[in-house]
């Protein structure tokens, strides 16, 4: 049992699942093993977590899903003084408050997600940094496709930057954009089949000008694509488990 004023990572999860749904247990403990956190251990092993702890992790993470920022930048940030340096600003040179943060990356599936302005090719890889040859290699492969700024310049959509940062860092384990393709065309069967539910919540209007009808609309997006996610990350976990003969009973969400 954790000591007052201290967590299990099964608390921690719990906390931080409020603001960040998809946050697991294993992600925790690879954050720690990034440098992110640094619990420290009971006699038995289990790992604790302080409150300044778990406001790391959750800086962490908004930096991570809001700002598209790779781990070893965002090291360097959860490190930095609150009360120095630059304020966070957006690619657009503006800098936004405390209150418009969350809105400078919203969720790929979030209101306003495909009017916003493009990002040019060149910031984006800045901003994710990740290096031009690799998005280029992406759209060679067909996962996504350069759009065109109003001069005519290479940019990237917004909901694909999200693509593009994971894509990247799945790079770091020997998987190119070639083991992403399939995942393209799984989602090119899946498309009308939840293009059929989606219509239903439009209704006869057939479209989103209506405030409330696009609020359902990114609310049964948001929750389909959360769910489906879950499911293959769920089934692609189980099947490797099985083939490593993974010993499940020891496994303990305390430690």
């Amino acid at each position: 049992m954790a000591a007052p004023g201290t967590y299990t990572i099964g608390k921690v999860v719990k906390r931080l699942q409020v603001t960040h749904p998809t946050l697991s247990v294993s992600k925790v403990r690879y954050l720690e093993s990034e440098g992110i956190v640094h619990p420290k251990r009971t006699k038995s092993g289990y790992r604790t977590y302080s409150d300044e702890d778990v406001a790391r992790l959750d800086k962490a993470l908004r930096l991570q899903e809001q700002y598209f920022y790779p781990l070893h930048v965002i090291k360097v940030k959860l490190d930095e003084p609150a009360d120095e340096g630059e304020p966070e600003r957006r690619i657009d040179g503006t800098s936004p408050s405390a209150e418009a943060a969350a809105d400078v990356v919203e969720d790929a599936v979030g209101a306003g997600e495909f009017t916003e302005p493009l990002y040019g090719l060149d910031d984006a890889c800045a901003l994710l940094d990740v290096p031009s040859a690799f998005v280029r290699t992406m759209c060679d492969v067909g996962i996504i496709a350069l759009a065109k700024d109003a001069k005519g310049r290479p940019a990237i959509e917004r909901a694909d930057m999200r693509i593009i940062r994971d894509s990247y860092e799945l790079k770091r384990f020997g998987l190119d954009p070639r083991f992403i393709k399939p995942y393209l065309q799984q989602v090119n069967r899946e498309t009308p089949v939840i293009r059929q539910i989606l219509q239903l919540v439009i209704g006869r209007q057939g479209s989103l000008e209506d405030e409330k009808t696009r609020a359902s609309f990114d609310e049964t997006l948001s929750e389909i694509a959360k769910l489906t996610s879950s499911v293959h990350e769920g089934m692609l976990i189980r099947a490797l488990m099985r083939d490593f003969t993974y010993p499940v009973t020891t496994t303990n969400a305390n430690g």
